[in-house]
């Protein structure tokens, strides 16, 4: 068969051509789905400025609050202008003592062969306490007699031999002195025993039966007491009932006491114990320890607390000014410049107002307000402002 007459076969053995697909990309531009999450530039513009200004403002209003607590820090709040007294004092440490105490020591050394106290007897006056080997007084005692008898025969002798003045009176010369020894020996003697000199109660015993008395010391040895007191006393005896304050007081502040100024004892082993007392004395000369110079001061008590005893430690302030009713503010409501005082008022709108001020006592606790201020008034406290006159 010619090609001709198969041509139709073969063409329709050819499959129809696919149908036309669409491009992938459209000639049309391209467009995003709109996207809630993404902000246009203005919005975001407005948004930043917006957190700006917020931060802006948190920043002053914190600085602000800052600002007003720093001040009221450093003025310490306010306070009232009140009526009250104002009281200036000073204070010092100081210990409890007797106001009548004895140190008993032997007239004459030995070893001690009787002891008839210990710590805390309460003693009356004249009462034996102790007493020492009175063996080498008695012997003592015999020779000075003897010289004595000697020195009276030879009187006799002389005035029976002669009448010359000189010779009589050289030998009564001798008489006079035996019985001065004599004398002497029988003060020896008896001061081998030792007698209160006082009514009291025993507050040191520096020595035991056996122990050394040399007059006013003890040597070493076993002691009846913690420890050894009341200097080279052998016997120390106290009133304990009438007790006194015994202070040291540096020269700066004694300048400004007097006897008779009120004081106020605290103790420091009694919680919340509080006396009364006066000033009675002020020692006259001062002493020196470490270069730095104080002065005794003695003060006497009203009434004991109970517990109170010899040598505890306690702290006292003794009044030195006061004025008993005045116009007044707190310590830290006054400002100090040169000679200016002023005072920083808080007014009923909270506005402050600085105000000039004339002051008088500066106590403790509050400043005397001559002029300037007027009671119920407030104003702003100072902190670092906290010490008076006292």
């Amino acid at each position: 068969m010619s090609f001709l007459r198969r041509l139709p076969l073969i063409l329709r053995r050819i499959p129809p051509p696919l149908p036309r697909r669409p491009p992938l990309l459209s000639r049309r531009p391209f467009r995003r789905r709109p996207d809630a999450r993404r902000i246009s530039r203005p919005a975001l513009l407005v948004n930043t400025i917006l957190i700006a200004l917020l931060l802006i403002g948190l920043l002053l209003a914190y600085r602000t609050v800052a600002i007003a607590d720093a001040a009221m820090t450093d003025s310490g709040g306010t306070g009232p202008v009140s009526r009250g007294p104002v009281t200036a004092s000073i204070s010092a440490g100081g210990t409890v003592q007797s106001g009548s105490m004895a140190n008993v020591s032997f007239a004459s050394p030995g070893t001690v062969t009787e002891l008839n106290v210990k710590l805390g007897d309460v003693v009356k006056k004249d009462q034996v306490l102790a007493r020492v080997d009175p063996t080498q007084a008695q012997v003592q005692l015999s020779a000075a007699q003897a010289t004595l008898v000697a020195a009276q025969q030879s009187l006799r002798r002389v005035r029976a031999s002669t009448s010359d003045a000189t010779t009589i009176g050289l030998a009564e010369t001798q008489v006079t002195s035996a019985q001065n020894g004599v004398n002497a020996a029988q003060r020896a003697l008896a001061g081998t025993a030792l007698n209160a000199p006082m009514d009291g109660t025993v507050i040191a015993v520096n020595g035991t039966v056996g122990s050394w008395a040399n007059g006013t010391t003890t040597a070493s040895g076993p002691t009846a007491g913690p420890a050894a007191q009341g200097g080279g006393a052998f016997i120390q005896i106290a009133d304990v009932d009438k007790l006194q304050i015994s202070a040291s007081v540096p020269e700066v502040d004694a300048v400004r006491l007097r006897t008779n100024q009120l004081a106020t004892v605290t103790w420091a082993a009694l919680s919340h114990a509080r006396a009364a007392g006066r000033v009675t004395s002020v020692a006259p000369a001062a002493t020196s320890q470490n270069n730095v110079n104080s002065y005794a001061v003695t003060i006497s008590l009203g009434w004991l607390p109970d517990g109170a005893r010899i040598g505890q430690t306690v702290t006292v302030a003794v009044t030195v000014a006061q004025v008993d009713s005045a116009i007044r503010v707190p310590l830290a409501g006054v400002r100090d410049n040169g000679q200016r005082h002023t005072a920083e008022v808080i007014r009923p709108d909270g506005k402050r107002e600085t105000r000039d001020v004339e002051t008088g006592l500066r106590g403790d606790q509050f400043v005397e307000i001559r002029t300037g201020l007027a009671l119920g008034e407030q104003v702003a406290l100072n902190r670092d402002r906290t010490r008076g006159d006292g």
